[in-house]
């Protein structure tokens, strides 16, 4: 995730730092595409946070994801 110039805030404009998130149980994503029994996936390890606003970002495998919801 790492670039050359340092991420800025979607909602701000201001510097992000880009940092892991631990693997707790606590944090899963299910797709409201899904249908029949849902298949949870835990964010990546990677995000974002906001020095100014406090806004966060998680993100995910892509792959992973299009493949639990079929396409």
């Amino acid at each position: 995730m790492n670039q050359s110039e340092p991420p800025t805030c979607p909602k701000c404009s201001h510097p992000m730092d880009e940092g892991t998130i631990g693997e707790s149980e606590g944090i899963h994503y299910a797709s409201n595409r899904q249908t029949g029994f849902l298949k949870v996936m835990t964010p990546a390890r990677w995000a974002r946070a906001c020095m100014t606003c406090g806004y966060i970002e998680l993100y995910l495998d892509p792959r992973e994801l299009r493949q639990k919801i079929g396409m």
